[in-house]
């Protein structure tokens, strides 16, 4: 039953966001599909606490700058997904990053499409008006740094998986207070572009791993 409840998740999943996002090719070919990963809220009661959970998303191009617009754009919007029969909600959010959220978190993700070997870009991501919907306890600043996180890593981790050789400034506006709060401190500016191999990257990853037994990112 579990795995039958997955597979019709995965699929859920996968049709709305191609129908949400309305990125279904005329003529697909494999070279024009690509692998994303999402945080995933789980919505089933077995105990499988999936955090991540990978489905296919086609961006049309296979130009750096394209794949970098669509991931942003994706990873900040909802994923409505349907509920059961008989639920008061026809549908339900399965984004980490947007579900439950007083207000989004905003992103852009431009990379330059100038031929060269290297794929230099920016990924901004402004956190203003959810900290301030969120407020100042520890509660909600934990939720604040959490979505922020997961948008960063996400997006980030997509990108430099069809691109290998990147170099991407990350600036983040709006950050709350991060003492006490557990796992790695973000800074509003990075000092050092991420790239594939960035320690940054790296570790925040490691902080945002999905169980044993789920699908890597």
């Amino acid at each position: 039953m579990v795995a039958i409840a997955k597979r019709l998740k995965a699929t859920a999943v996968l049709l709305a966001t191609i129908h949400a996002l309305q990125v279904l090719p005329a003529r697909a070919t494999s070279d024009s599909w690509v692998m994303m990963a999402y945080p995933l809220v789980d919505m089933h009661d077995e105990g499988s606490n999936c955090e991540a959970y990978s489905i296919v998303l086609d961006p049309i191009s296979s130009g750096p700058h394209a794949t970098a617009r669509l991931i942003a754009g994706a990873l900040a919007n909802p994923i409505l997904v349907p509920n059961p029969i008989g639920h008061a909600a026809v549908t339900a959010d399965a984004n980490a990053i947007t579900d439950g959220a007083k207000v989004p978190l905003t992103a852009s993700f431009v990379v330059d499409d100038d031929g060269t070997v290297v794929a230099r870009g920016k990924l901004s991501i402004d956190a203003t008006a959810l900290a301030a919907a969120n407020g100042a306890d520890k509660e909600g600043r934990a939720d604040t740094v959490r979505r922020v996180k997961q948008l960063a890593a996400f997006s980030l981790r997509n990108f430099v998986r069809r691109h290998d050789k990147a170099a991407i400034a990350v600036t983040i506006e709006g950050l709350p207070s991060q003492y006490g709060l557990a796992g790695m401190k973000l800074a509003a500016t990075l000092q050092s572009p991420v790239s594939a191999r960035s320690p940054w990257l790296t570790d925040l990853i490691r902080e945002l791993k999905p169980k044993a037994n789920c699908p890597k990112f």
